[in-house]
């Protein structure tokens, strides 16, 4: 049975433009729960004889899953942001109660980059 026990921004991706950077609609406050909330940086598998840095760059790494109510729609490329953690949806999964109605969604994140700064 879903129970949320705090609020998330679900932004949905509206497209791109011409340049290929991503448009979002407004933030929209949805009752949340929180699973796992997982970020951290590190070291990424650069080849240290051949990056300039001798190997010592780093990578933002994210493993976060949160539940959402069947009534909010949300896919794959929306923006997530709960507890001041900006994260990209990488995944959704239906979960049905023990009665067989769908009863929350399983939500996968993932570190968001954004793609319109670059």
């Amino acid at each position: 049975m879903f129970r949320p026990n705090t609020f998330c921004y679900v932004s949905k991706r509206t497209g791109y433009d011409e340049w290929g950077r991503e448009h979002y609609a407004e933030r929209v406050r949805v009752p949340c729960s929180v699973v796992r909330l997982q970020s951290s940086r590190v070291k990424s598998s650069v080849r240290a004889d051949s990056s300039a840095s001798r190997g010592r760059a780093r990578e933002v790494e994210s493993d976060s899953i949160v539940l959402l109510p069947p009534t909010q729609p949300v896919d794959m490329g929306d923006r997530l942001e709960v507890m001041g953690i900006t994260l990209e949806v990488n995944g959704v999964h239906p979960r049905l109660n023990i009665m067989g109605r769908h009863d929350h969604n399983e939500v996968h994140l993932g570190a968001w980059v954004s793609k319109s700064e670059a």
